[in-house]
């Protein structure tokens, strides 16, 4: 009588199978994260020029940026929600709408308001912010964009 064989895998066959599909797993997961990443970055980007154009069209009808009167939470760290609230509030109340307190990250946006309802001085620059990815505030990869210059003082 003569031996069968069975066909099939042997195990170091298929622990050869599972490494490679363990690799290419990884390689998918890392180049997914970079690619999300990315798209954040440009959600930030594309919401800040999205608070410029309200903001500068608030400032035709009103006289002053958002709110009516100082408000500064930029160098909190993390930023201030209930100051940046109130900017989206009166946004909101002109009929500019969409627009929501915290960048894609979930952190709230930085305001530094320096434009004429302010103490500040001629020249001061008036920017809006996220403080990125790492959820710090002054660090690379912080995304700025500046809304205007106060033209005098007390103008």
């Amino acid at each position: 009588m003569g031996i069968t064989r069975k066909s099939g895998f042997t195990i170091v066959e298929l622990l050869i199978v599972v490494v490679v599909i363990g690799i290419l797993a990884a390689i998918v997961t890392v180049a997914y994260n970079g690619i999300t990443e990315r798209a954040r970055i440009n959600q930030a980007s594309s919401e800040l020029a999205s608070f410029k154009k309200a903001m500068l069209a608030y400032k035709v009808i009103n006289g002053e940026l958002p709110p009516v009167g100082d408000s500064w939470n930029y160098n909190t760290n993390p930023p201030d929600c209930s100051r940046f609230d109130a900017v989206v509030s009166a946004l909101d109340g002109a009929g500019y709408r969409g627009l929501k307190s915290t960048d894609p990250w979930g952190n709230c946006w930085g305001y530094d308001d320096n434009d004429c309802n302010t103490g500040s001085v001629g020249g001061s620059n008036t920017n809006l912010k996220s403080i990125g990815p790492d959820g710090l505030n002054g660090g690379t990869d912080d995304i700025i964009l500046h809304i205007s210059v106060k033209e005098a003082t007390g103008c």
